[in-house]
């Protein structure tokens, strides 16, 4: 009888090692950041260009005297809640170059120059820009804010980047490209990487779970007329989908399988064979909210952060299968034939 105990015991204590293990795995086990550093120069990309345009009526949403949005309005509408914003700080005859400083930061951010130091004033940044006027904030600028905290957090710039081809360059003048180039390779497997994608892939999962549980909470989801009720909606119809009134069962399967999609996300995009049918449904969603809604840039930037989803492995196959065929191209009309005339 003792034995038998004792072997229960031993089995206990293996599956619980096992599982506490895997776990430490799931969030710490040393990762590519190839993943990463692709989603740096998409939301970088998309992070400039939202500042960029900010920068238009720069006047009218950040200036004190002449703002849309006062210090006083902007005060009663965060009374109980922390938004740090350095424009509040900031001298209104420095305000302009200072927004032109951060568009220089953030481009740097972008093409992964000091990715370490800009990736996080990158996150200062936006989460600034968009404290400062609430009220014209929208879901484009909260995923703007957690790509950039969680991209500071993983070496985003330690590929596709500046800082990369800096240090490749410094390599080859001094004839040791081999030995930096192995050092690099065993330096960016780091835990970190996987820290920071494991809780974006997380949060992604909670924005889904809450979106389609919020939509729960209204008739017009249970009855699937959502869907029309928003294409019905001119001041965001940017592309004319009335038409689907003459089809009501179309607007109510889709609205149903929106939500239920969306609550389902968070538990079968972790399966690796249904994670690709998960994301593509994702893409045509935010698409078609972009084409029908207006809203690009958004459905844009929810299609970023699907990069974190794709194994960095698949993501240097595919990149390995785009040089060969430039490649196996490049055979059949030689670039020497341009200086050619041909």
């Amino acid at each position: 009888m003792a034995r038998i105990f004792r072997r229960i015991g031993r089995s206990l204590v293996q599956r619980v090692a096992a599982m506490l293990q895997a776990w430490t795995d799931f969030w710490f086990a040393p990762q590519d950041p190839l993943s990463l550093c692709v989603m740096r120069c998409l939301v970088g990309a998309m992070v400039f260009y939202t500042h960029l345009i900010w920068g238009l009526r720069f006047e009218e949403f950040f200036a004190n005297t002449n703002s849309w949005q006062t210090q006083e309005l902007v005060s009663a509408v965060q009374a109980d809640q922390f938004a740090f914003s350095f424009w509040w700080i900031t001298p209104e005859s420095w305000k302009y170059q200072v927004h032109c400083l951060c568009l220089f930061v953030l481009f740097l951010f972008w093409i992964g120059a000091a990715a370490r130091v800009t990736s996080w004033l990158a996150f200062v940044i936006t989460i600034s820009y968009a404290q400062r006027v609430p009220l014209a904030t929208f879901g484009l600028d909260q995923i703007n804010g957690l790509c950039c905290f969680y991209l500071a957090i993983a070496p985003c710039g330690a590929r596709l980047s500046f800082d990369a081809w800096f240090v490749k360059r410094l390599a080859a003048a001094r004839g040791q490209i081999p030995r930096i180039l192995n050092s690099l390779e065993s330096r960016q497997m780091t835990s970190s990487t996987r820290l920071a994608t494991r809780l974006l892939q997380v949060h992604v999962c909670v924005i889904y779970l809450w979106a389609g549980l919020g939509k729960l909470k209204g008739e017009t989801w249970w009855n699937g007329e959502a869907l029309w009720l928003a294409a019905s909606n001119f001041e965001y119809q940017s592309n004319d989908l009335t038409w689907i009134i003459h089809f009501p069962w179309f607007y109510q399967a889709v609205s149903v399988m929106t939500w239920a999609w969306e609550i389902s996300f968070s538990m079968l995009v972790w399966n690796r064979a249904l994670r690709p049918w998960m994301l593509c449904v994702g893409i045509l969603v935010h698409w078609g909210i972009g084409m029908y809604m207006g809203m690009w840039t958004f459905g844009l930037a929810m299609a970023f952060v699907y990069v974190a989803f794709i194994d960095p492995k698949e993501i240097r196959r595919n990149f390995g299968a785009v040089q060969i065929w430039f490649r196996q191209s490049c055979k059949f009309f030689p670039v020497s034939a341009l200086h050619n005339g041909t």
